[in-house]
């Protein structure tokens, strides 16, 4: 549990899989957090969250980081599960 009383959930591990996912391809594209955001619509810091399994980012969300990245979420799942 964390301090506030809410339980606390881990990620679980397809979430670091697919945030590894999206840096290797943001960093194979030689763009930055703020270049995906603004090709995306994503802010910047959400982009960053999802990259670090900080939060299970939505699947719209996920769709719009991945037109960002001139790939589809099917690419981003790919040989997950």
């Amino acid at each position: 549990m964390k301090g506030n009383g809410k339980l606390y959930r881990p990620i679980e591990p397809v979430y670091t899989v697919v945030g590894d996912k999206i840096r290797d391809r943001r960093k194979s594209l030689k763009l930055g957090l703020r270049d995906v955001a603004k090709a995306s619509g994503v802010d910047f810091r959400y982009i960053f969250r999802v990259e670090n399994a900080n939060i299970r980012g939505s699947l719209s969300a996920l769709r719009k980081i991945a037109k960002g990245l001139e790939t589809t979420v099917s690419e981003l799942l790919q040989g997950i599960g």
